[in-house]
């Protein structure tokens, strides 16, 4: 483990709890709210401000390319993508 990289986050502990295991592994201690790949981590549900990092720059207004089933359940050595057509 590369503790010049690594951290810890604990939930359920008392401050002086957290602090003695972060310090017992020779790790920093951080809290809420704090960020994994660019991303925070949250304990409730995701809103669109948590998102921004994933939608800069992408176009999401783009049109969505529907397939048509024959397509869809063609063999994929004929060209199609393979999937299993269930019912008719």
């Amino acid at each position: 483990m590369n503790q010049a990289k690594s951290s810890i986050m604990v939930a359920g502990l008392s401050i002086y709890g957290a602090e003695d295991l972060a310090r017992a592994n020779g790790i920093r201690l951080v809290f809420p709210p704090t960020k994994y790949l660019g991303m925070p981590l949250v304990t409730s549900r995701l809103g669109v401000k948590d998102c921004q990092p994933l939608l800069e720059g992408a176009d999401i207004t783009k049109k969505i390319h529907l397939i048509n089933e024959e397509k869809l359940c063609t063999a994929k050595e004929f060209g199609g993508l393979g999937i299993t057509k269930i019912a008719d």
